[in-house]
């Protein structure tokens, strides 16, 4: 499960890993990664996926205030992939976050949940892939450091 769900969720994790090497200052940080391909697994049906390359953009900003460090991010990107059946499969992720987080001694932490959504043909192929993304970020509003730890996979129908 873990490399599935790792496999499944690297462009969403590549992208939030470029903002963490970016320094945030004031005004937002605006990032465009394109996606290598890649293999993965559908756990709900067993099926192997490739996935041709693409893209992923994203906007970054945070703004310290008073101790207070106001992140927000948004992220959206679209992949598509070919099943070893022929099945068309579509890698889909589109999310806005907003997080305040208090720095205490020059350093905040936090801790957000990105979702991504793998859209299969047919019945039972569609796949819910939660991550968890822990962050520090210091006074100034640089995010210092950035843990991505696996979620969840969720299998449904619709």
């Amino acid at each position: 499960m873990l490399k599935r769900t790792l496999g499944a969720s690297f462009a969403v994790a590549a992208m939030v890993l470029a903002f963490a090497q970016t320094p945030l200052l004031a005004g937002a940080t605006q990032v465009d990664i394109p996606t290598p391909a890649f293999v993965m697994v559908n756990s709900c049906n067993g099926e192997s996926i490739s996935f041709g390359a693409g893209s992923l953009h994203g906007v970054m900003q945070v703004n310290v205030q008073n101790d207070i460090a106001h992140l927000q991010v948004h992220a959206n990107g679209n992949v598509k992939g070919v099943g070893s059946t022929g099945a068309s499969y579509n890698f889909q992720q589109n999310q806005h976050i907003d997080s305040n987080v208090k720095i205490i001694n020059n350093t905040g932490n936090a801790t957000f949940q990105l979702t991504a959504r793998l859209e299969g043909q047919g019945p039972s192929n569609n796949v819910q892939i939660t991550l968890f993304f822990h962050i520090t970020i210091n006074a100034n509003g640089v995010v210092t450091s950035m843990k991505v730890d696996p979620g969840t996979l969720t299998c449904s129908n619709g």
